[in-house]
């Protein structure tokens, strides 16, 4: 091999290892599987445990959504002004986290809602693998979904708006799903409580 041949093997070398970091860091995040994001969002503690005033704390700090005619418009949040929660808050459906393809999870999902048609879907004790641009899933059998949006943090109470036109008969399983491997991480079946 003469000089140039290994001059150019060693630059093509240097550029597909480049490649290869900037993949592994910036598009696949790989990074994400070794940090954990710890969250607590609105109410600490157990539903079970909490007053109304502080369930109707949690329905407050869940940022809802305009009702939006275009299926193709982005997100945007309700008028700060939302009107107070008239009924009282109790828990619809639940079903308890297992980790799926390897991963481990553990936690609890619950529905909470309020009888007028608002519903919050929140993860308590829950915990399990980080990993690259995870989604919460509601997942139908028929293998629909809805996106309720990113996983907020891989440990730590969180709450996640569920839209009013959502059946959670069809679509009763919260899967946590790696977007760019097209992996789940984590399922809990939801049923009526």
């Amino acid at each position: 091999m003469t000089a140039g041949t290994k001059k150019i093997v060693a630059i093509v070398g240097v550029l597909g290892l480049g490649v290869a970091i900037y993949l592994a860091f910036f598009v696949f995040r790989f990074q994400t599987a070794f940090i954990d994001d710890v969250v607590e969002d609105g109410g600490a503690g157990q539903v079970s445990e909490l007053s109304q005033a502080e369930l109707q704390e949690i329905f407050n700090s869940v940022e809802f959504q305009d009702a939006m005619d275009d299926a193709d418009a982005n997100q945007t949040t309700v008028d700060e002004d939302f009107p107070e929660m008239e009924g009282e808050i109790t828990i619809e459906r639940s079903g308890d986290f297992v980790g799926v393809n390897g991963y481990d999870f553990v936690g609890q999902a619950l529905v909470l809602a309020d009888g007028t048609g608002r519903r919050v879907l929140r993860f308590e004790n829950f915990e399990g693998q980080n990993g690259p641009a995870l989604k919460v899933y509601l997942r139908a059998d028929d293998g629909t979904f809805v996106i309720l949006g990113d996983l907020q943090g891989n440990i730590g109470n969180q709450n996640y708006e569920i839209p009013e036109d959502v059946d959670l008969d069809k679509y009763n399983t919260i899967d946590i799903w790696c977007e760019p491997f097209g992996v789940g991480f984590g399922l809990a079946p939801l049923t009526l409580s």
